[in-house]
């Protein structure tokens, strides 16, 4: 079994998540709860799975009669695939947001309201990557009227790229009509051999368009909420992250979560804001932060080295590879298959 909780604060309540799934990545638990004054948190829901089929428990007075009945009828064909945070954003758009509202506690919708609005990218197809509003950061296709704001976030793409980049001189969206909607792609005004040239972000290097995938997390934090990146800065010069991230993190009014292999990030992040996974020989994981493995004092230490030496742990070691003895047994094989035909 490997489990998940987490806490977070709405403005609402005080709320924790939690999930367990089995070894081949079934939900098998879902749990969410309040935190109240008293001694005792207050259920919201609870699904676990049983032999008979998921055993659903919701909270007094969270979801109205009508809706409950919907979920109780949905959850054993969609639990287990989908969890019940899944299940109940899907019934906002069968029902429509007003019935759903009505027929919904505030601290579930507080709930709902949260995670629906953090700021995720794990993975997957990164041209999905989007604008707080659900538009396509790199292209796609708008309705006339959306054009206003499809420009503004240009606007904002261009002095974000414009700030990090010294060769780029701009950027916009270029738009045209395909029968009743607007196609759009953003276009970037690079300084190429002495020559200004206007670049499709599709031919753009992958460090550029990685850059650019980072704005609507960046945007995200600042303005209040939760942003979580997977391989935030893949592809990118390890120094224009750090410098990058410090001027921004003064700038955080919400939070950010991000993996990272950038080790220079270590030499001036706070030991409490990092995080290490420690693999034992036995494949159990242990996530701890840096402040809980070792006290470290300003100027006294440098955090970076310590983890190179591995006084962290998290440090990946290898054997020797061995690549002349591979290639001469491949070589082999390959020979004793070939006589065999």
């Amino acid at each position: 079994m490997i489990g998940f909780q987490y806490e977070f604060d709405t403005d609402a309540c005080r709320l924790s998540y939690a999930m367990t799934f089995s070894c081949d990545g079934t939900l098998v638990r879902e749990e969410l709860s309040r935190f109240t004054t008293g001694s005792r948190n207050s259920r919201l829901f609870l699904i676990e799975s049983t032999g008979e089929g998921p055993d659903v428990r919701f909270g007094r007075g969270v979801f109205g009669p009508e809706i409950s009945r919907k979920l109780r009828r949905r959850i054993p064909e969609s639990w287990r695939g989908d969890s019940l945070l899944a299940i109940l954003m899907s019934e906002f758009s069968r029902n429509g947001y007003a019935f759903m509202e009505s027929s919904i506690s505030e601290p579930m919708m507080s709930a709902i309201g949260f995670v629906s609005g953090l700021s995720t990218y794990v993975g997957g197809d990164p041209r999905k990557v989007a604008w707080p509003d659900g538009t396509p950061v790199e292209g796609g296709a708008i309705e006339p009227e959306e054009k206003p704001y499809l420009d503004a976030f240009g606007r904002a793409a261009s002095s974000y790229l414009v700030r990090l980049c010294s060769d780029i001189k701009g950027a916009e969206y270029e738009t045209w009509d395909i029968g009743g909607l607007l196609e759009y792609r953003l276009v970037v005004d690079r300084v190429v051999a002495g020559e200004r040239r206007r670049i499709p972000i599709e031919q753009e290097s992958a460090g550029t368009r990685k850059l650019l995938r980072m704005l609507p997390a960046l945007l995200k934090c600042v303005t209040g909420g939760v942003a979580l990146k997977d391989g935030f800065d893949s592809g990118i010069h390890d120094r224009m992250v750090r410098d990058m991230l410090e001027d921004v993190v003064g700038d955080i009014d919400g939070q950010l979560i991000l993996t990272t292999h950038n080790t220079l990030l270590l030499e001036t992040a706070d030991p409490s804001n990092v995080y290490v996974i420690r693999t034992s020989v036995d494949g159990f994981k242990e996530i701890r932060t840096f402040e809980c493995i070792a006290r470290t004092r300003k100027g006294h230490h440098n955090n970076r080295q310590r983890y190179l030496q591995g006084l962290y742990d998290g440090v990946p070691i290898i054997r020797s590879l061995g690549l002349g003895s591979i290639a001469d047994s491949l070589e082999d094989d390959v020979e004793e298959t070939a006589q065999l035909f």
